[in-house]
């Protein structure tokens, strides 16, 4: 407990803290290993909701996502692994989905599509948002796919909106 609140402060205090100051997360990383990743994964998508002022909140996850896609293939790694867990135990917070997409990282596609074969609505709707948010052409053609053949008329309605967003058609 105690070190995932240090943590937790070191976490904040980064992506709090003044936009001159620099540091090299590679060699933070280096040092802490997963246990750095997984804060800023808890921080990104769960802890981040704690906060209500929009502005401050769209700051510390741009914020976020840029520590992480500095990160590269570590967190592209465990950002896998963590999506199929969730998928396994069939538990997802939206809002990790939703960081999925924000990285706008391809290699992340496979662990947002798989979030669409949830019962949940609201999980697939952020799946659909994620996959917009990637806006490659695989994401594009599955939107499309959704749009024209999914069983919930909301969800394909939801999908048509996103292709929209993505298309400007």
């Amino acid at each position: 407990v105690c070190r995932d609140r240090f943590l937790d402060i070191l976490i904040y205090g980064l992506v709090a803290g003044p936009a001159q100051e620099t540091f090299d997360i590679n060699q933070l990383y280096a040092v802490i290993g997963e246990p750095l990743l997984d804060a800023l994964v808890s921080m990104g998508s769960e802890k981040i909701l704690r906060i209500t002022d929009l502005f401050k909140k769209y700051v510390f996850q741009t914020k976020i996502l840029k520590i992480l896609t500095g990160l590269g293939g570590s967190a592209v790694g465990k950002l896998k692994a963590m999506a199929q867990q969730a998928n396994e135990k069939g538990e997802v917070n939206p809002s990790f989905v939703e960081l999925l997409g924000y990285l706008k990282n391809e290699e992340l596609f496979d662990s947002i599509a798989d979030f669409l074969n949830f019962k949940d609505p609201a999980i697939r709707k952020t799946a659909l948002m994620a996959l917009a948010e990637l806006g490659s052409p695989k994401s594009r053609e599955l939107l499309s796919v959704v749009a024209r053949n999914d069983r919930d008329k909301g969800i394909r309605l939801f999908a048509a909106e996103q292709l929209k967003k993505i298309t400007g058609e």
